[in-house]
C-alpha cells in the first residue's frame, strides 16, 4: 500500500510538471580520499549511460504455457555513465570525471510481462539501482541507491519502445551529491524528504523471442533474452526549500487546528 502511494505521488509530480530535473553536483573527493572540493563537478541536469544490453528473465508462473502477459519478469544489468549532461569540453569543470574517477550502475528489477503482438515488454514495480563511483584502479563504492517503485511504457513500434522507470533515493554517500540549492542528498534524506529519480530510454529488440533457459528452484520454466538500450538519461527531482518550508508551516497549522478543536470539545 505504501509503495502504491509512493507511485501515485511520483506520477503526480510528473503530471504537475514539477519533475523538471533538479540540477545536481557531484563531489567524489570524499570517496577518493581527497580534500573536499578537489574532485567536484559543475552542476548538470542528468547522467547519460553508454550503450548496454541488459538480460531479462521471464518466469512462466501464471499457469499458461510459454511467456505470456502476467508472467514475472526480472531484469538485471550493468552500465557505465558516459556523460554528465550538459557539461561539455572545453569550458566545463568535470571534477576529474572520466579521467580520475568514473561511475557505473548496476540494477535488479522485477515486474510483470506484457506481450503486445510479437513484442515482449516489462512493467517494473520494484527493484534496486546502485550508482557507484570508481577510482582509477576501478575500486568502486556505492554512492547512491534508488528503490524502484514503478515504470511506464510508450507505444511500441518498429521493434522499440520508450520506457520511464522511477523510484526514490534511499541512500546517498555523505557530502557527495548536492542539489542546485547546495543541499547534501544525505542530509535531505535524514530530514525525511523524498528525492525522486527518473530514468528514460528507448529499448530496442523488444521483438527478440525469449529462449528457454531451464527450470528454477520453484519448478517454473524460465526464459531469457537480451535487448539494447543506446543510452539512458537519469535525472533527479529534489523538493525546493520553499516547498518544504510551506509544507512544514501547513502541517504546523493543521496541528494547531486539531489541538484547538480538542480544546473546544473539552470545554
Amino acid at each position: 500500500m505504501k509503495k502504491l502511494a509512493l507511485a501515485i505521488a511520483a506520477t503526480s509530480v510528473l503530471g504537475m510538471g514539477a519533475a523538471q530535473a533538479t540540477q545536481i553536483q557531484i563531489d567524489a573527493s570524499g570517496i577518493l580520499g581527497a580534500v573536499a572540493g578537489t574532485y567536484q563537478t559543475d552542476y548538470f541536469n542528468r547522467m547519460t549511460f553508454n550503450t548496454f544490453s541488459p538480460t531479462s528473465t521471464y518466469i512462466d508462473d501464471d499457469g499458461v504455457a510459454g511467456v505470456t502477459t502476467g508472467d514475472t519478469v526480472l531484469d538485471s544489468g550493468f552500465a557505465t555513465v558516459g556523460n554528465l549532461n550538459p557539461l561539455s569540453f572545453p569550458g566545463s569543470n568535470f571534477g576529474g570525471f572520466g579521467s580520475v574517477w568514473g561511475m557505473n550502475v548496476d540494477w535488479e528489477l522485477e515486474g510483470v510481462t506484457q506481450v503486445v503482438g510479437a513484442d515482449f515488454l516489462g512493467v517494473f514495480n520494484s527493484g534496486t539501482v546502485n550508482f557507484n563511483i570508481c577510482d582509477a584502479m576501478n575500486v568502486c563504492t556505492t554512492a547512491l541507491s534508488l528503490d524502484v517503485i514503478g515504470s511506464s511504457l510508450g507505444v511500441p513500434g518498429g521493434g522499440s519502445v520508450g520506457i520511464e522507470v522511477f523510484g526514490r533515493v534511499t541512500f546517498a554517500y555523505a557530502e557527495t551529491f548536492y542539489d542546485e540549492f547546495g543541499r547534501d542528498f544525505a542530509q535531505t534524506l535524514l530530514d525525511s524528504e523524498i528525492i525522486w529519480g527518473f530514468a528514460n530510454s528507448d529499448i530496442f529488440g523488444i521483438g527478440n523471442v525469449p529462449e528457454f533457459a531451464g527450470v528454477n528452484d520453484d519448478g517454473f520454466d524460465t526464459y531469457t533474452r537480451t535487448t539494447t538500450l543506446p543510452s539512458v538519461d537519469v535525472s533527479f527531482q529534489v523538493p525546493e526549500p520553499t516547498s518544504v518550508a510551506i509544507l512544514g508551516v501547513g502541517l504546523l497549522g493543521m496541528g494547531f487546528a486539531a489541538r484547538r478543536r480538542r480544546n473546544n470539545k473539552a470545554a
